[in-house]
């Protein structure tokens, strides 16, 4: 574990953020390069059919990211005090209850599926092919979620390069399979979920390998942190809110996500595209912000309370600075960047609806940054009240504005009402940070 809050700010915040950055955009470049592949490969249909069923998709993967993170947050602090049979038996009883919860989770989504085909308004057109890639997405969804949660454990023992390394593995796999199915097996879009399964299988097992190293370096024999309800029960006074403010944060997008999908197959492809293209931005300042986080608790571990505006005023310029290029890329080159992800062919509404969204939404970005610094801080100092506040404000500005602009505007007052939400929720962490009782925290004992 390395203390932040002594030498040069700088300095260490950028060796600290430099690794994460690394591992989140290599761990997004899978999603990226399956959406390149669907567009080349396969026609702005499949992004339509990928598209349709995203926003689900995502809404399952915030919950257990947030529950994960808090896993997370606890581990750190077990490793710190040096229990690590507490921790083995934190990491183990979380791991085989998420598990179980996800089996059973998705086996409903699967058994539900046409219903959940309905309410998301799935193009009949694209049903075949759609059905085709949920069906395999979720069975393969417990591998893909433990191999994304092992990250926040194997990151709060204070190690950044395993991830890292795991995100290159990862995405190679991915690139490999995917690529490998459709055209030397014929497989379609199922092609691109099954190569998610199985890059995140031997990343999973990989993961297992690592934690069963670090738990053995540490003195844990293998008979010591076995499943515990108790430990479940320890872990959820962090996990909790954690996953409550990450599931309310993409329960906006799968709320609009009929509404997007009623518009058309143009819409829905735009939409798979445009969400890329601001997912590979958003790992680049979320993962540089993380350090605002680990530095805001080190701080208020420490009681430095002083430093604290410090490390806010250097994480801002540290994550404009990481994700300028992007910005500047996707904004001043958007039609070339945007049709990477289309074929020559492809619909010209589809691709101009994704252009409108680089070349004028992704400017915008910089208002989510300062939204995830503070949410960052908020958690770094326990304030998971302000956390939620900012979260709930964001997200429900995004579906009442964009409910009031699809219907005249489309896609666009969907992608306006996106926008909108960055500046609600960034402006309301503005609010509590200057005028909130948060400073409170501080004064206790």
């Amino acid at each position: 574990m390395k203390n932040l809050t002594n030498g040069n700010i700088y300095k260490t915040f950028l060796l600290f953020a430099i690794p994460m950055v690394l591992a989140g955009v290599f761990s997004q470049c899978y999603s990226v390069v399956n959406t390149i592949l669907a567009g080349k490969l396969l026609g702005d249909g499949a992004l339509a059919a990928i598209g349709s069923v995203a926003p689900l998709e995502t809404f399952i993967n915030s919950i257990f990211w947030g529950y994960g993170s808090g896993v997370g947050i606890y581990v750190g602090q077990l490793f710190g005090a040096g229990d690590y049979a507490g921790m083995k038996r934190v990491v183990v009883s979380n791991y085989l209850f998420l598990s179980a919860a996800i089996v059973i989770l998705s086996t409903c989504f699967v058994l539900f599926r046409y219903p959940l085909y309905s309410f998301l308004q799935v193009d009949p057109l694209l049903l075949e092919s759609c059905n085709r890639y949920f069906i395999i997405s979720m069975v393969g969804r417990v591998i893909v979620l433990f191999s994304i949660n092992c990250v926040f454990v194997v990151n709060a023992m204070g190690d950044g390069a395993f991830p890292l390394w795991m995100s290159l593995v990862s995405t190679a796999l991915n690139i490999t399979v995917g690529v490998v199915s459709i055209t030397q097996f014929s497989l379609g879009v199922e092609g691109l979920a099954l190569g998610n399964v199985v890059s995140s299988a031997v990343v999973g097992a990989l993961y297992l390998w690592k934690l069963s190293r670090s738990f053995k370096k540490v003195g844990v024999s293998r008979r010591e942190g076995g499943f515990s309800f108790r430990a479940v029960g320890e872990t959820c006074r962090y996990s909790l809110s954690t996953m409550v403010q990450q599931s309310v944060m993409y329960l906006a997008g799968l709320t609009l996500s009929p509404m997007v999908n009623g518009i058309g197959s143009a819409a829905s492809a735009s939409y798979t595209v445009s969400l890329r293209i601001y997912d590979i931005s958003a790992a680049v300042y979320q993962n540089s912000a993380k350090t605002v986080g680990s530095y805001t608790a080190q701080c208020f571990g420490a009681k430095k309370y002083g430093l604290l505006k410090r490390g806010l005023v250097v994480g801002f310029l540290q994550n404009l600075l990481f994700v300028a290029p992007f910005l500047l890329v996707s904004s001043l080159l958007a039609r070339p960047v945007v049709m990477l992800f289309f074929a020559a062919d492809a619909a010209p509404l589809a691709v101009d609806y994704t252009v409108a969204f680089a070349q004028y939404c992704m400017p915008l970005l910089v208002m989510n940054i300062v939204a995830n610094l503070f949410h960052n801080f908020f958690r770094g100092i326990g304030y998971m009240k302000a956390l939620l506040i900012t979260t709930i404000t964001g997200s429900f500005a995004r579906i009442i504005i964009s409910w009031l602009l699809i219907q005249p505007f489309g896609i666009y007052g969907y992608y306006a009402g996106w926008v909108l939400s960055w500046l609600f929720d960034g402006a309301v962490g503005v609010l509590i940070y200057r005028f909130g009782k948060w400073r409170r925290i501080l004064e206790k004992p």
